[in-house]
């Protein structure tokens, strides 16, 4: 077994017993199903939904949909299960306490609803929806049930248990799928298309990042689940790419740490890891300026915690 990276899918794409990838490849959305009830995992962005409702019609037997859950609060995996709320109020949107009170947050969801625009202009751009629903308004924000960690949601022949894996974001959960030993966790392994090359993603903190990873590790999962492009499949590799996302965290945060030591300005080494990122597809077309704060707060989370991180 071995990852499935960016070619295209066709959508709803089965991945194991009760659980099926839905929305689109550069968004990645997880429907799991029970005897009971089901549950979506992601939401990407708003633009997705419509694209998401059509293709739950198609996944055989699947209960009715009763809960969504947020993984972390940034706009591409958060927006769209506000725009689900918003159309269907009887949905419950869960997350945890820490991204709800993000999500509540006037001045940042303003932020967010706006990055959702830009991402729902980019997908029509990109042909990857065949139309823009137009923008997104939301004018509150509360959760229906707050997540902790180790919880279990029964759903009647599957569970979902939250693993709360913070370092890409504060809040942040994935989603532990058994027995079907289905790991979704969104952008806790950073980001990759491919399954062979790893943008680290420790925005938060570098040294929860590195935890969560063991945890997630730890799980011996037989499946993973990305936000964006990419589900592994195997054990085997999925352990390896686990392994393979925390060396990476480990080589980008001594390389900039080691560059800045040196003497170098904080801006050229953003500068030189901001065009790796563009390098993705995902991410050619980002504004410079969205590009060089990633890199600019990987770098400060590197200078702070690099020096003493044990090999990995």
């Amino acid at each position: 077994m071995a990852e499935r990276g960016s070619g295209k899918r066709e959508m709803p794409a089965r991945i194991t017993e009760h659980a099926w990838a839905l929305g689109t490849d550069e968004h990645l959305c997880y429907l799991v199903a029970g005897s009971r009830e089901s549950v979506l995992v992601e939401g990407g962005v708003s633009a997705v939904v419509p694209v998401v409702f059509r293709q739950m019609a198609g996944v055989p037997g699947a209960p009715p949909l009763r809960r969504l859950i947020a993984t972390h609060s940034h706009a591409d995996h958060s927006t769209g299960l506000l725009a689900m709320k918003k159309e269907n109020p009887g949905l419950l949107l869960c997350a945890t306490e820490e991204t709800g009170r993000v999500l509540a947050n006037d001045k940042i969801r303003a932020r967010l609803l706006a990055e959702d625009e830009f991402y729902s202009e980019l997908l029509l751009a990109r042909g990857e929806i065949a139309a823009h629903p137009g923008p997104l308004s939301v004018s509150s924000v509360r959760l229906d049930r707050t997540l902790h960690d180790g919880e279990v949601l029964d759903l009647g022949g599957a569970s979902v248990i939250m693993v709360e894996t913070p370092g890409h974001a504060p809040g942040a959960l994935s989603a532990w799928v058994l027995p079907d030993r289905l790991l979704l966790l969104s952008d806790s392994a950073g980001f990759s298309d491919d399954g062979k090359r790893i943008y680290p993603m420790f925005f938060q903190d570098l040294g929860l990042y590195l935890s969560s990873l063991e945890r997630l590790a730890s799980l011996a999962p037989e499946a993973l689940g990305l936000g964006h492009h990419l589900i592994v499949e195997g054990r085997g590799a999925c352990a390896s790419f686990l392994k393979a996302a925390g060396a990476e965290a480990l080589k980008m945060a001594r390389d900039m740490k080691s560059r800045e030591d040196a003497g170098e300005d904080r801006d050229a080494v953003a500068k030189a890891w901001a065009d790796r990122l563009r390098e993705y597809p995902f991410f050619a077309e980002f504004p410079e300026d969205s590009l060089m704060s990633y890199a600019r707060l990987l770098c400060r989370r590197s200078v702070e915690e690099a020096v003493g991180l044990p090999a990995y």
